[in-house]
């Protein structure tokens, strides 16, 4: 994980070292209304429901979330949140 402060903004960027994903659950991966499935490194079954979540609370404070894949190694996802200013 790393963490980049900006002017006005947070950067929170994770890697996973999953089984990647293939274009088809990129394009549906934060909608809720499209079941979504795999198998992950272990076999064990995977829903992305945590990341339908997680993209509901960043939109709640008005940032946004962006997946970038890397082929054969998992996924880079990086959250963006803008910094409350203090009035002067």
């Amino acid at each position: 994980m790393k963490v980049k402060k900006r002017k006005t903004k947070i950067n929170i960027s994770i890697k996973d070292n999953g089984v990647g994903m293939i274009e088809l659950q990129i394009k549906n991966l934060f909608d809720i209304s499209k079941h979504t499935s795999t198998s992950c490194t272990n076999m064990e079954k995977g829903t992305y429901l945590g990341l339908v979540l997680c993209k509901e609370f960043v939109d709640i404070h008005n940032g946004k979330i962006v997946l970038e894949p890397i082929p054969d190694q998992g996924s880079m996802f990086t959250i963006s949140l803008p910094l409350i200013q203090k009035n002067k």
